[in-house]
């Protein structure tokens, strides 16, 4: 992108110098500097804006979200991280109760002997 309109300001750059140092001898070179600078508006107003529209993102994202689809996601997710938190604390109560009672039996162990 840069490089096109680097090389539309070199374009521009040429047909001006060439209007101030060659005087047109022809018509057929008049008519080809006066299309040199029909190609100008015709790149500026025709080639230049599909290009943009194709290098970025012509449409918002917000515009075709889902919300129906985005709420459904958001729940599944929500459903996930919960059912993780409560696995998490069960396991966490059966390394408890397991502790207790190894340290119970431990204790049992040290009365009989």
């Amino acid at each position: 992108f840069e490089l096109l309109i680097f090389w539309q300001a070199i374009q521009v750059t040429c047909l001006v110098l060439f209007f101030v140092s060659v005087s047109f001898e022809t018509w057929s070179g008049a008519f080809l500097y006066a299309l040199a600078w029909a190609e100008w508006p015709l790149m500026l107003f025709g080639v230049m804006p599909v290009l943009l529209e194709r290098l970025t993102l012509r449409s918002s994202i917000e515009e075709e979200t889902d919300e129906n689809v985005v709420r459904k996601v958001s729940l599944e997710t929500k459903s996930m991280m919960l059912r993780y938190h409560v696995r998490l604390a069960q396991l966490k109560g059966y390394e408890e109760r397991q502790d207790r009672e190894a340290k119970h039996r431990l204790t049992r162990r040290q009365q009989y002997d």
